[in-house]
């Protein structure tokens, strides 16, 4: 058997003895000279599979139906330089060309006889080259085309080089000479690739172009062309043609219902079952989930639930109608008792004192509109006993779970607290008492002995002329004087509630400046009223008793001080709605860090004697007021107390604080 290199070299031969030795000759000679390329399968090849070699292929059957109407011997020409054979056909060493393309379009004086067969120029790669799918792509590429296609047909590749076959181009691309290559025909390639077995050159992006197949003759062989065209329509008719075709394209059967859609249901049967084990392992996984939330769900739950009924502090859930909707065990073993049950429903007005039933259900309504708020009222416990309780009440925000809204109570009793302030404010009271006796008592005698040295006058003399009208008039006077201190500091003294009433502050400072003017003889005062009269809502002895507290402690501050100043000023915002009275002095003022201590009860800061109590008492009885108490001050610059409260208009009711 010889080899394919052997093979093909004789038949080059043969072809080009026979090119040479021939003479010209006419269409209507018995001998045809057809040129054809012998390395372009399935369209022509050489078959050396045999012991004498011979061309094959879709051309070569073509040629053969030709030749057997024309009743005419063919002679085959192997060419495979594409531009040489349009040489020999211009200087009529060959006859026709089978199966040419559009390359040979260029030439005048050719006629072409289309065979309706088709070829698809696309772009194969080495498979290292991942960035070629189209034309743009091949700059800077090294592209492999084809002797006879033409290097203008793709201005923008990079470096082009040229080949005689495909083959050769395919072979080049394969051992990685080449990165790109372009071939006129896929169906050629395709069948280099099989048969070479080129395993590293792959076929990218889309078909190129569209050739159709021609046969082309002379124009000055109108026989032949006249011929050879009817010959080929005789084929088209008889269906030779599409033999042919069929014989080397290959031609597509309906395949049973199986064939051709079997693969695609057993695919589908696969990701079907695949979907279904993810479905049942999600499944199974949302499950243990939906466990494992639940039981932090009941955990949480439990520990929410013994932390609230563990409170020492009673909790209460109440909806806007007043109904308890649950409660703590506090709340039950302190106010309820057994009288609720944890999944009945009772109202918590029931248990408030008469007193403070309207105040308990307008407290309940700001509950819901306003959010949260607090205040004090008083319950029947469990003896029906009064206890006083501190509460502070927040809406629940609604959402999903909740069908009502609620809010939650927390109440803490204050009973002994408040009681212990009472007294604490009673003892403050006594404490003041006792720093104030001395000095009142000799305000009180020295008025008296005014009296009783006039009146001695008067008796010596024994007789009552006008000239004695002065000294009546300041034994009234200091008479009068004596009396209202005695009252104002027995006012000051008595115990029990205050009686809540409009107070009129600078009346309320003017007098009680009066009242301890003997312990400031030695202090310069000086009054200051800014904007309209500050009339407040509360208790005016309780208020005196915060004035009393901080003027004396004014005084105090200053001792040792050349010249003690004491400023007081009274002054009423309506934009704020408060009143304000300031007090100064020019002591040598309070440390920052003991501005916040100086309320703390038993905390004591210039008195060398004292309790401590004053300033804690007098901070608890202005907010009893709704008002606040603060100091401000700098180290060597004086203090200054200031104390805010609600202005109000009179009030038609009266109330008490305690």
């Amino acid at each position: 058997m010889k080899t394919t290199g052997q093979s093909f070299f004789f038949a080059c031969m043969i072809g080009l003895l026979l090119s040479l030795t021939a003479s010209p000759a006419s269409s209507l000679a018995d001998t045809l000279r057809v040129g054809v390329r012998s390395v372009a399968p399935p369209l022509c090849f050489l078959d050396d599979t045999v012991d004498k070699p011979r061309l094959r292929g879709m051309n070569i059957d073509i040629m053969e139906q030709v030749r057997k109407l024309m009743k005419a011997r063919i002679v085959y020409v192997d060419i495979v330089d594409l531009e040489h054979r349009w040489e020999m056909l211009e200087k009529k060493r060959i006859d026709a060309i089978v199966l040419s393309t559009i390359a040979g379009h260029h030439l005048s004086g050719v006629h072409y006889i289309p065979v309706g067969i088709t070829l698809k120029r696309r772009i194969y790669v080495h498979q290292s080259c991942k960035t070629v799918v189209c034309n743009k792509d091949l700059r800077d590429k090294r592209v492999g085309i084809l002797i006879g296609e033409g290097y203008s047909r793709y201005p923008k590749m990079g470096e082009a080089v040229a080949v005689t076959s495909e083959l050769e181009g395919l072979q080049k691309l394969n051992r990685g000479e080449l990165d790109a290559m372009i071939v006129p025909s896929e169906m050629i390639a395709e069948y280099h690739i099989q048969k070479k077995k080129l395993t590293h050159v792959r076929r990218v992006g889309m078909v190129l172009d569209l050739i159709p197949l021609y046969i082309a003759v002379r124009a000055d062989d109108d026989q032949l062309y006249v011929g050879l065209s009817d010959a080929i329509k005789t084929l088209e008719e008889r269906g030779v043609m599409q033999s042919i075709k069929e014989k080397w394209h290959g031609v597509a059967f309906p395949l049973d219902y199986w064939s051709q859609y079997g693969r695609l249901i057993l695919i589908g049967i696969g990701l079907t079952g695949l979907a279904l084990c993810a479905v049942l392992f999600w499944n199974h996984q949302l499950k243990r989930q939906i466990r494992k939330v639940t039981l932090n769900l009941q955990i949480s739950e439990s520990k929410s639930r013994a932390l609230i009924e563990s409170s020492p502090d009673m909790i209460f859930v109440i909806n806007p109608q007043g109904d308890i909707v649950n409660a703590n065990k506090e709340a039950r073993y302190q106010i309820l008792g057994d009288a609720i049950d944890p999944q009945e429903s009772s109202k918590l007005i029931d248990f408030a004192v008469e007193g403070d039933k309207a105040k308990l259900q307008a407290f309940i309504a700001s509950i819901f509109t306003q959010g949260q708020a607090a205040t004090e009222l008083s319950f029947h416990n469990t003896t029906r006993q009064i206890r006083e309780l501190s509460i502070a009440a927040s809406r629940i925000a609604n959402d999903d779970l909740v069908t009502e809204p609620v809010a939650c109570f927390f109440a803490r009793d204050v009973t002994d607290r408040n009681r212990i302030e009472r007294e604490l404010v009673q003892a403050d009271r006594m404490a003041m008492i006792g720093q104030m006796a001395a000095g009142v008592a000799h305000e009180i005698n020295n008025p008296l002995g005014i009296v009783r040295a006039n009146l001695e006058l008067i008796a010596s003399r024994g007789w009552f002329a006008e000239d004695a009208n002065d000294f009546v008039d300041a034994i009234r006077r200091n008479t009068e004087r004596a009396g209202k201190i005695t009252k104002d500091l027995l006012a000051v003294t008595k115990p029990g509630n205050a009686v809540m009433t409009a107070v009129n502050l600078r009346e309320l400072v003017e007098l009680t400046l009066n009242m301890i003017r003997p312990q400031l003889k030695k202090v310069t005062i000086e009054r200051q009223d800014i904007g309209d009269v500050p009339v407040v809502y509360g208790d005016r002895h309780l208020l005196q008793q915060v004035l009393v507290n901080l003027f004396l402690n004014a005084k105090d501050a200053m001792n040792g001080c050349d010249a003690p100043v004491l400023t007081v000023t009274c002054c009423s915002n309506p934009k704020e709605a408060l009143a304000r009275v300031k007090i100064m002095d020019n002591g040598p003022g309070i440390d920052k860090a003991m501005l916040l201590k100086i309320f703390d009860p038993f905390f004591t800061h210039a008195k060398k004697e004292g309790f401590g109590l004053g300033l804690f008492i007098s901070q608890r009885i202005i907010e009893r007021h709704n008002g606040m108490i603060y100091a401000e001050s700098e180290k060597g610059k004086g203090a200054q107390m200031i104390i805010e409260l609600p202005l109000t208009t009179t009030p038609n009711q009266t109330g008490t604080v305690t």
